[in-house]
């Protein structure tokens, strides 16, 4: 996927902060170009950073343009191609640009445009497999957990590969545990399959069950998550002959998506000259 432009809802704020930023106090309108020149004719007036369910950190630049005409920016070794070309940007606008990396644990150096490097901090964590990794979680027992392909007239996910327990190098009972959820999550909803009651997943424990029921196909479950205080989503089976499948795990605050674990942020000020 190439990288995009993107300003969804939750951002409205941040844009509204990147505007305010761009003024000295008592003008009506932006003074003259704010922020970090990063590449000739092109400005980074403040960046920020989030981590995807599948892993991949999402970082974007807001970017003020006065002569760069260029139809993307070096980033990270590579092309990010804007959306718009930049000679279409609006005088005065700040125009958001959004590309998607693929980045370790722990602290990463982002060159940026060639002038600039954005420093990203990263705790990771999947909760959706589509990269064929589990990043994050904790494993407990001799079960090896790891990500699967999808497999062909099994219903019930979407995308291509599935949290899967169905390699058994021990007997007995094991666990894959997430970081803590979020102090704020309400509701933890996912696709499920397990071979039998002793196959599932909770919050916390002892705390809300869904178990498996042997089903043809996965099921779709959501577990109360409210006064859990950042206890771990946990994915268990209590025996060899047991396994379980696990997809699509959505966290909801307020009734609206929000990341389960884990995390990115943006380190100090980027557009600082």
């Amino acid at each position: 996927m190439l990288p995009h432009a993107r300003l969804a809802p939750p951002d409205s704020a941040r844009a509204a902060a990147v505007r305010a930023r761009s003024m000295t106090p008592g003008e009506e309108g932006p003074p003259g170009p704010p922020g970090r020149e990063i590449a000739p004719g092109l400005r980074l007036t403040v960046a920020w950073a989030r981590l995807g369910p599948d892993g991949r950190v999402d970082l974007t630049l807001a970017l003020r343009r006065t002569s760069f005409n260029q139809p993307g920016l070096r980033i990270a070794g590579g092309t990010s191609l804007f959306d718009r070309p930049p000679e279409s940007w609006g005088t005065d606008e700040i125009y958001l640009h959004e590309v998607r990396l693929e980045l370790p644990a722990g602290r990463s150096q982002i060159d940026v445009g060639g002038h600039a490097v954005v420093t990203v901090d990263v705790n990771p964590f999947t909760q959706d497999f589509e990269l064929g990794a589990i990043a994050g979680w904790i494993s407990v027992g001799e079960t090896v957990w790891h990500a699967s392909p999808f497999r062909n007239g099994f219903p019930g996910h979407q995308g291509h590969w599935l949290l899967d327990a169905d390699v058994v190098t021990g007997p007995g009972p094991a666990q894959l545990r997430s970081p803590p959820l979020g102090p704020d999550i309400e509701q933890v909803c996912l696709s499920l399959w397990g071979s039998a009651a002793g196959a599932g997943v909770r919050i916390g424990d002892p705390g809300p069950i869904a178990a498996g029921d042997g089903g043809k196909a996965m099921k779709s479950v959501c577990l109360d998550a409210r006064g859990r205080g950042g206890a771990p989503l946990t994915v268990f089976k209590q025996g060899g002959a047991a396994s379980v499948m696990v997809d699509d795990i959505t966290c909801f605050v307020a009734d609206r998506p929000a990341p389960c674990a884990g995390g990115a942020q943006v380190v100090g000020d980027p557009a600082a000259e």
